[in-house]
Parts: structure tokens; sequence; C-alpha cells
């Protein structure tokens, strides 16, 4: 088997992070957030100097295989 063989069966998953200030992000200080709409709250108030999205997908392999 090789990666050719897997496909994404399970929901993909996002978090978001954010930095309020330049020295947060550089020493990894960072606050979660549950959606993208409250990340974008956030940068709408002023709050957020950088942020950054995690996704997770999950692979299985494909039917044929399992």
């Amino acid at each position: 088997m090789d990666s050719n063989d897997y496909s994404i069966t399970a929901d993909t998953t996002r978090r978001c992070f954010y930095s309020a200030t330049k020295a947060d992000t550089l020493n990894g200080i960072e606050i979660s957030v549950g959606s993208k709409a409250e990340l974008e709250k956030a940068i709408k108030a002023g709050k957020v100097y950088s942020y950054r999205e995690h996704v997770i997908r999950f692979y299985f392999p494909n039917k044929e295989w399992a």
C-alpha cells in the first residue's frame, strides 16, 4: 500500500489560534477560538496581530483495501 490507497473518510476539523501582539507571536503565546466567526470578531475588534488555522484530516484505506 502507498498514500494513494487512502482517502479522507472522516470530517475535517479546524481550530483557529491568534496572538495579540508581535511579542506574543514570537513567544508562541496564542489564544484559541472555537470558530472562524469568533476569529473574525476578534480581528474586527483589533485584538489580532497574527493568526493560524490548524486543520486535521483523517485518512483511511480505500474501501477496496479495507
